[in-house]
């Protein structure tokens, strides 16, 4: 079963679930991805399959200078125990901003973070609901000096559970260069 590490249907057919859209967008607070980011099962071992697309992510922060901070956070979906998901999502997180500064990506301008389950997409429990929560997202935190709200990946749930949104960020300059 697809777990957040192993391959999906659709990555084993090895075509894009979106052929038309660009692998990364950097769009508003957010990077978006079209593809999951895809792990060994139960570890945080980046898949070979995953690579071009943590570099597609690592090349769009880099031609965006106005981007000064990224939170890389991982996510799970409810199955399994919530301290290990957390712990796991901890270590996905750390793992792509490990990747992303081995792709020249200042370690400044990136932080990490797991939310375990307790931001879901869908809170449903079907094959396709839980497949949505097991993902990495990527929000912008400052721009251009600013702070955007939000201040974090997380949710009211996190909060509960004891995931505190992290201080406001220390401020980062990057070069300004011509796209």
């Amino acid at each position: 079963p697809f777990d957040g590490g192993a391959a999906d249907a659709e990555h084993v057919r090895k075509h894009a679930v979106w052929p038309d859209l660009p692998k990364v967008v950097v769009k508003g607070d957010r990077i978006e991805i079209s593809e999951q980011i895809h792990f060994a099962p139960m570890s945080s071992k980046i898949l070979d399959s995953s690579k071009s697309l943590v570099a597609a992510i690592a090349q769009a922060i880099l031609e965006n200078p106005e981007i000064e901070l990224v939170e890389v956070a991982g996510h799970a979906d409810k199955q399994g125990n919530a301290k290990p998901n957390l712990a796991l999502t901890n270590q996905r997180a750390k793992a792509v901003v490990d990747a992303l500064v081995a792709h020249k990506v200042d370690a400044k301008w990136l932080r990490s973070a797991g939310y375990g389950e307790y931001c879901p997409l869908d809170p449903g429990t079907t094959k396709e609901a839980l497949a949505k929560n097991r993902r990495v997202e990527f929000r912008i935190i400052r721009r251009d000096g600013k702070d955007l709200t939000p201040t974090w990946g997380g949710c009211e749930a996190a909060e509960k559970q004891g995931i505190k949104p992290p201080p406001p960020p220390a401020a980062v300059s990057r070069p300004k260069t011509a796209k």
